[in-house]
């Protein structure tokens, strides 16, 4: 510690007599203020690069933040997709203070592209994330039956592989390519009623037509998206229909005289899904089937009880019946009721109770079909695939 005596220094005058120096006081005094100038200096030269840290900190600490609200939506848009919430295109949301963040979202196909955008303290930041859903349909089987069974006449085939809770009859030169097997304990179907109903959500989120729709004599009727039809839905006269979402029918649905039903090239190898509440019933060499590209199909269902339960029978009205050289390059899913396959009628695949084939009908599976995607999700299940700031 540095004492400073502020005593004045007596000197003697030429006439003997003492007396204060005053100027070694200045000088005491002025190294003092120099001495004090000197530490605020330092002390300020000091706190400049302090002062820098704690500001780049906060600013660290701000753009951090920013890039967390950012980040924060890539959990929101997984939240709402997973649980069927509303998905608008801009989303805008706000967190206490003056944080903001919103997306751009871009819909296509199973890939959803979103661009989320936070502003917070004078910052902003932009993350860049691919949604994908990772729902496909498992189906190696050209026939899969529960309990109802599979009855097969008159030099009708299955080429593929044929599983089975109930009995398997053959009879004539009815013939199964692939392989057969049986069981009798209870297995999970590859499709469910769940995949059903969220089928029919998706149909019911596009167009609504209330009331029966009938196509005649068309040759280029498209749908828009997805469409609900409140009633039958009948195509006849070589009338064209072509696919570009989900449809859900409440009612029946017929194809007859040479009608076809097909999915938007668009599509390429993707498939898409026809759910009828009533019954199915194609004949007279009507076509059903995807875009044309390998892969490409469409999965017809109804949850219908209709038809036949056993072997034993060969009457009433199925759930689906295909006649006349009808032609489902689809997926049949009939899993309460019956399928009918005559007269030279073909499908690629069959998931149903029951099914009953007869006069040289065929079941000509497409190994393209194993892994079946969808345009449109078929269920909840959705993760990011690729996440980037931009």
């Amino acid at each position: 510690m540095i004492i400073f005596n502020s005593k004045f220094k007596k000197e003697r005058s030429a006439c003997g007599m003492l007396y204060a120096n005053r100027e070694s006081g200045q000088v005491v005094l002025v190294a003092v203020v120099l001495t004090l100038s000197i530490s605020v200096l330092i002390l300020f030269g000091l706190s400049l690069p302090v002062a820098d840290q704690v500001r780049s900190a906060g600013d660290y600490l701000s753009s951090k933040q920013t890039l967390i609200n950012s980040e924060s939506l890539n959990g929101e848009v997984l939240y709402r997709l997973n649980n069927n919430k509303t998905m608008p295109e801009v989303l805008n949301m706000s967190v206490v203070g003056d944080a903001s963040y919103s997306i751009i979202a871009q819909w296509d196909a199973n890939d959803k592209l979103v661009t989320s955008n936070s502003d917070y303290r004078g910052f902003t930041r932009k993350i860049q994330a691919m949604f994908t859903s990772n729902r496909t349909v498992i189906f190696d089987f050209g026939v899969w039956l529960s309990n109802g069974g599979l009855r097969m006449e008159n030099s009708s085939h299955i080429d593929g592989n044929v599983f089975s809770m109930g009995n398997v009859l053959r009879l004539g030169s009815s013939s199964i390519g692939g392989t057969l097997s049986t069981s009798t304990t209870p297995v999970n179907q590859p499709m469910s009623d769940t995949d059903i109903d969220n089928w029919k959500v998706q149909g019911s989120a596009g167009k609504i037509v209330n009331g029966n729709l009938t196509i005649t004599n068309s040759t280029a009727t498209t749908t828009a998206g997805a469409l609900k039809v409140v009633g039958n839905l009948t195509i006849t006269n070589s009338s064209i229909l072509t696919l570009n979402g989900p449809v859900y029918i409440t009612g029946d649905l017929v194809l007859d005289n040479s009608a076809r039903i097909k999915l938007s090239s668009s599509y390429a190898e993707k498939s898409e899904t026809i759910v009828v509440n009533g019954t199915i019933n194609l004949g007279n060499s009507t076509y059903l089937g995807g875009s044309g590209q390998s892969g490409s199909t469409i999965i017809l269902a109804t949850q219908n009880t209709n038809g036949c339960a056993n072997t034993s029978c060969t009457g009433g009205t199925p759930a689906i019946k295909l006649t006349n050289s009808a032609e489902a390059s689809a997926i049949l899913l009939a899993p309460h009721g019956a399928v009918y396959l005559s007269n030279s009628a073909q499908t690629k695949s069959v998931l149903a109770n029951y099914l009953y084939m007869s006069n040289s009908a065929q079941v000509e599976y497409d190994p393209n079909i194993v892994n079946t995607s969808f345009k449109s999700s078929t269920s909840t299940s959705w993760s990011i695939s690729s996440l980037k700031e931009i």
